[in-house]
């Protein structure tokens, strides 16, 4: 006589499931694909405009530069703290001055 499964849900025979107490195969991780959205996160962040413009966005572009750096196994190359924050400034003079450089 068949029993449902309580691990597939199925109906099997007596002595049980042939998948209970089976953990599943991991499927491959795509490791270059991972790091390559990573690089592309942190080119992202790292624009002007985005990590200079307060100290949440600087740490950002930080943390993400030290998290990908970990993965490739080098030095971090951290920015510095720029002398004014682009948040600060008013939405006026920043437009300004794109359009003149």
């Amino acid at each position: 006589m068949d029993r449902q499964c309580p691990s597939c849900g199925g109906f099997c025979g007596k002595g049980g499931c042939k998948r209970e107490n089976v953990k599943p195969e991991p499927e491959p991780v795509a490791w270059e694909a991972l790091v390559e959205s990573v690089r592309q996160m942190r080119d992202v962040q790292g624009m002007d405009g985005n990590w200079n413009c307060d100290p949440y966005m600087h740490g950002l572009f930080n943390g993400i530069e030290f998290a990908l750096s970990l993965i490739e196994v080098r030095e971090p190359k951290f920015r510095d703290t720029p002398e004014k924050w682009l948040c600060d400034e008013p939405k006026a003079q920043i437009f300004s001055e794109e359009k003149n450089t």
